[in-house]
């Protein structure tokens, strides 16, 4: 609850902050963030690896990604992705 809150706070006073979401919105308390932006919020379901290579790329245009997923799945799908680019 507390991250959804401080987000959608940051979110009011930056429109480059972005949400995104491996299938985990409702679990990581992105919600609220979600109901306020709507148009700043993707929900990728379960794909790690293409969630990161967005925020990547969302970064390369001066957006500012964030990402919320479940840990392990974040941190070892993308690997390859980020090895091989």
């Amino acid at each position: 609850k507390t991250f959804g809150e401080a987000l959608v706070a940051a979110g009011e006073k930056n429109k480059n902050i972005v949400a995104l979401s491996a299938d985990s919105s409702s679990g990581s308390g992105l919600t609220p963030f979600q109901k306020r932006f709507p148009e700043r919020h993707i929900e990728f379901g379960i794909m790690e690896q293409g969630i990161m290579g967005f925020a990547a790329g969302l970064a390369t245009t001066g957006k500012i990604p964030f990402v919320v997923a479940i840990a392990p799945f974040v941190t070892a799908r993308p690997f390859e992705m980020f090895r091989n680019d």
